[in-house]
């Protein structure tokens, strides 16, 4: 063991929790869509195979492909990379997050689905991923490409926080003179966990309240954005 690998490895605590009967599945998991659980829907054909055992709630949507829909996986960074951990240790090597953002400026079109194009982290669980120093974090150009071409979606800057309730006027005003148009709590930490292991990650939202230096303003129709990011999930799925 070298100075920089982990003491406790996903692969290892698995093979742990398989012997303990905690870990059960019968397709391999190769991509994963994070959802809120708003999106989750009876209307989508699953295909009745689950996994159990990574902290979340995973159904199989296409045993061909490996693909699972993943909710109930919690809030914020630590809680979506814990999964992620545990899901690339089972084979998982795709990652798409569908949420929802808050708005740093005024859009046109306050429910519009965008991809995350950059996210600059204030989420202390992507330094565990990154260059010492390293803010700022892509998406992968193969799930890039995916949501030009085949979503049809334009790209956003992010900012991604550990602490909504801490979003004060100074730091909007910083994150703005970055360019940022958004804010998430998850994005710029699944990018620096994809780039680690060099695997493929992309963050998909849907624009939700306002965060202004005027104060916050809730969403003006949350029940479109769920909407609009449910027409993404459907499109996903059939790709």
């Amino acid at each position: 063991m070298t100075a920089d690998n982990p003491i406790l490895n996903p692969e290892e605590f698995i093979q742990w929790k398989k012997s303990m009967g905690q870990v059960k599945m019968t397709v391999v998991p190769r991509r994963v869509i994070f959802i809120p659980e708003s999106l989750h829907s009876r209307r989508i054909k699953w295909s009745g195979s689950s996994l159990k055992g990574v902290g979340a709630c995973l159904t199989c949507t296409s045993k061909e492909t490996g693909t699972y829909v993943a909710s109930k996986w919690g809030v914020g960074a630590p809680a979506l990379l814990s999964v992620s951990e545990l899901l690339r240790g089972l084979g998982a090597t795709h990652f798409v997050l569908l949420g929802f953002a808050g708005h740093l400026n005024s859009p046109s079109s306050p429910n519009r689905v965008y991809y995350a194009s950059s996210a600059h982290s204030e989420v202390g669980t992507s330094f565990h991923y990154a260059p010492e120093g390293e803010l700022l974090f892509q998406p992968t150009t193969d799930l890039v490409k995916l949501a030009t071409e085949e979503l049809s979606l334009k790209g956003a800057k992010l900012i991604s926080t550990d602490a909504p309730f801490r979003e004060t006027l100074s730091k909007y005003t910083h994150w703005k003179s970055l360019g940022a148009e958004m804010i998430d709590m998850e994005i710029a930490a699944l990018y620096s966990f994809a780039a680690f292991y060099q695997l493929s990650a992309i963050g998909i939202v849907a624009g939700a309240d306002y965060i202004t230096p005027s104060g916050w303003r809730p969403p003006e129709s949350l029940a479109q954005s769920v909407s609009n990011l449910k027409s993404i999930l459907h499109k996903l799925l059939a790709t």
